[in-house]
């Protein structure tokens, strides 16, 4: 069943479509925010404690209209739990496909902590991409679960 969204949210699915049609695979701070609001608006209901306002936490999205599949930290920084949903924009609703709770890290040495902490500080001053660098606006969350 196709559920149609009011003025305002339909505004806001067109600005979204076009991000993702743009780039069907960046999750653009931009784009979080929008879904977010598009969301709240929809009153989509994600299930367990899944709440609109951690979209800031997506990545890896993939886009095939009208499906979104995305990745979600659930805690950020700790990367303990990710999970993998599927959003249909015709039907409103929300899917978690699947969880992954990751390995763990064999313990850093001092070493490998200072040429992590290294790399990480040159990519944020140099404004450089870093797997472990989110960029949103004038700001740099470093998520230190990413580390490889």
């Amino acid at each position: 069943m196709q559920i149609k969204p009011n003025a305002e949210a339909g505004i806001l699915r067109e600005h979204i479509f076009a991000l993702l049609d743009a780039a069907p695979h960046h999750a653009s701070p931009e784009l979080l925010d929008l879904l977010a609001q598009y969301w709240q608006k929809m009153e989509v209901y994600f299930g367990t404690k899944m709440e609109v306002w951690k979209a800031e936490r997506i990545f890896e999205i993939d886009w095939s209209p009208p499906l979104l599949e995305f990745r979600i930290e659930r805690h950020p920084g700790a990367w303990d739990r990710v999970q993998r949903w599927r959003y249909d924009f015709n039907s409103n609703e929300a899917t978690r496909v699947s969880e992954w709770t990751p390995p763990q890290n064999s313990p850093y040495t001092k070493k490998q902590a200072h040429e992590d902490a290294k790399q990480i500080v040159s990519a944020i001053l140099q404004g450089k991409p870093h797997p472990c660098v989110e960029r949103k606006e004038e700001c740099d969350r470093v998520w230190m679960g990413r580390l490889p």
